[in-house]
């Protein structure tokens, strides 16, 4: 009985370390991701573009390029769908100001995946532990063990980060197999978090002088 609790106080004391001081790699690199672009998109004084989505925005829009061809600060936020729809309006929301326009080029899956997803838990447990209060216990729970099976499996590929936040010089793609599958509706579609949360920021965009286009996900460079 005695070994049992020994047991059961090590898993305990495992579980507590991994949550006050454990540093996933991978949200390492969207914080590191996201502070490039938000100095990037600090240092302009006039009005500037934000495309906003997940890692096909990334990859897809080369936003150095952009801002010399159109003469407009544009500024690639793309992060990972994986932080949900809601996150990604957050991070738009914080850094957008009046003169703006935000092009939210959303995946499809942002659409019915919950708004706050689980990179969005992991990133507020190592960065932001006050919003973890967005989650349900048993959400934490699940987002938590599921973290920690993608942290475990975690390998980071390496790309050159232009100034504006892009990636350059990709060529080609390289899909793990477990990730190369179609993508898998609802058989309904409706109203949820994550469109009631998009609604809303549209409507405070609109009443701060910001133009957001909503458009298709990316699925070529420019």
């Amino acid at each position: 009985m005695i070994y049992v609790g020994i047991i059961l106080l090590c898993i305990i004391l495992a579980g507590v370390g991994y949550f006050f001081g454990y540093r996933s790699k991978g949200l390492m690199r969207i914080k590191y991701l996201l502070d490039v672009k938000a100095r990037f998109a600090k240092e302009s004084e006039g009005a500037r573009r934000l495309l906003v989505g997940g890692s096909d925005v990334l990859y897809s829009f080369d936003t150095d390029a952009i801002s010399a061809k159109t003469k407009m600060r544009t500024v690639n936020f793309g992060l990972n769908v994986g932080l949900g729809m809601g996150f990604l309006l957050d991070v738009a929301r914080k850094y957008a100001k009046p003169g703006d326009e935000i092009v939210l080029c959303l995946a499809y899956s942002l659409y019915f995946k919950p708004s706050y997803d689980i990179f969005a838990y992991e990133y507020y447990r190592m960065f932001q532990k006050r919003e973890l209060r967005r989650f349900s216990l048993k959400q934490q729970a699940y987002y938590l063990l599921g973290n920690l099976k993608l942290n475990l499996e975690y390998k980071q590929k390496q790309f050159d980060l232009a100034k504006s936040g892009a990636y350059v010089n990709v060529q080609g793609s390289d899909f793990v197999e477990q990730k190369n599958k179609p993508l898998v509706f609802p058989d309904a579609f409706g109203s949820t978090a994550a469109t009631k949360d998009l609604e809303q920021f549209c409507e405070e965009c609109a009443a701060n002088d910001i133009k957001v286009y909503v458009t298709y996900p990316s699925n070529a460079l420019f």
